[in-house]
């Protein structure tokens, strides 16, 4: 009987509690925030752009405070230039970039990568294949050195190939069943028609054909120093990096021609097209429409950006349930992309340190797309 007395007792105690606690989380909720701190000055870092004799572009950013410093191969070649029944052989040699060099297994390439507090991270876009390290700026000459040596002397196992093309449809396959892909598949497909840009997920028929002389192939053709540029951004000595930049990628032989463009057509038409997936937990909305190239000297970043919050002020009005994002691209003709991993989380493009490359070669043309995303 007192067992049960006492377990009686507990059951109002307990429900006190929960009931005290559930009635402050809703007074706090109903708090107003703190009003935040007044933005604090930025100064836009000076940057140098010079050119190898090779023909490879490098800029160089001092930058931070920390003792860090990231190296950046931009190659302007991606998925696009896989070439007619040859899908996803740029990713394939994007990977194949981590199995080493003429000189290094992978293990010591990462433990070469490691001993400097990094790994090598290669990245394949629809039109760029961006290959770096992010090292302690002590580490800034070897890191560049060590990057050279994949880059130009690559070690391409044949024997790597089959696992990563298993890998690769794997992937691809997950990636096919969810929502937002499939809603790509067929936006990119209207917006670009037979474009390379269309190509979401490249077919599982041509990535099983694929071999390693395709690999080498696509590599011998698109990577050179006239399609390349090098960034160094961070906390690093200029002069020792200058010289580790000239004697290593200074030996890069020019073995093809510099990037030509291939820019899209779309034609501009009102399109309407629903995929119905029954009973789908959510609904995927993607708008697109093609821009004409901006005025000379003005920032149409910036201009874009305020498109993309008005079209977000515009659902947030016709209160679409659970907004989950809204994401502008906007790229210019013949001005490669900053790479994504150059400044991390400052990579905006309403960032100042964004704004200061405007007038240089760091974005490449694509007609703008905007996507929004709603959970049904």
């Amino acid at each position: 009987m007192k067992k049960m007395t006492s377990i009686a007792l507990l059951v109002p105690a307990a429900a006190l509690v929960l009931c005290t606690a559930a009635f402050e989380s809703a007074t706090a909720q109903k708090q107003t925030p703190p009003v935040g701190a007044p933005a604090k000055a930025f100064t836009v870092p000076a940057h140098q752009t010079y050119t190898l004799p090779n023909g490879l572009k490098v800029t160089l950013v001092p930058y931070a405070n920390i003792s860090k410093v990231t190296i950046s191969l931009a190659v302007n070649a991606g998925s696009t230039d896989d070439g007619a029944g040859h899908g996803g052989v740029a990713s394939l040699t994007g990977e194949l970039l981590k199995e080493g060099s003429a000189t290094l297994t992978p293990q010591q390439l990462a433990d070469a990568a490691a001993t400097m507090g990094s790994a090598l991270d290669v990245s394949v876009s629809d039109d760029q294949i961006i290959a770096g390290l992010d090292v302690l700026s002590e580490f800034g000459p070897n890191a560049v050195r060590l990057l050279a040596d994949v880059i130009e002397h690559p070690r391409q196992p044949d024997s790597e190939l089959p696992r990563l093309k298993n890998d690769m449809l794997r992937q691809n396959a997950v990636a096919a069943s969810r929502p937002r892909t499939i809603a790509a598949i067929h936006f990119r497909k209207i917006l670009y028609g037979d474009h390379p840009y269309s190509v979401v997920l490249p077919p599982d028929t041509e990535v099983k054909a694929l071999n390693i002389d395709d690999v080498k192939t696509y590599f011998t053709t698109n990577f050179n120093p006239q399609r390349s540029h090098l960034y160094v951004a961070g906390k690093f000595d200029s002069g020792s990096v200058k010289k580790a930049i000239a004697e290593s990628f200074g030996k890069w032989p020019n073995s093809g021609g510099p990037w030509k463009p291939n820019v899209p057509s779309p034609k501009p038409q009102h399109v309407l097209d629903v995929t119905d997936r029954p009973g789908a937990p959510q609904s995927t909305l993607m708008v697109g429409l093609p821009v004409p190239p901006p005025n000379p000297g003005r920032d149409s970043a910036a201009g874009h950006q305020c498109t993309a919050r008005r079209l977000l002020q515009f659902t947030h009005h016709r209160q679409h349930p659970r907004a989950e994002g809204l994401h502008l691209f906007t790229q210019q003709p013949d001005i490669p992309p900053l790479p994504r991993r150059l400044l991390g989380r400052e990579r905006r493009r309403d960032h100042p340190v964004h704004r200061a490359f405007t007038q240089g070669d760091l974005r490449r043309d694509r007609p703008s797309q905007v996507r929004s995303t709603h959970n049904a």
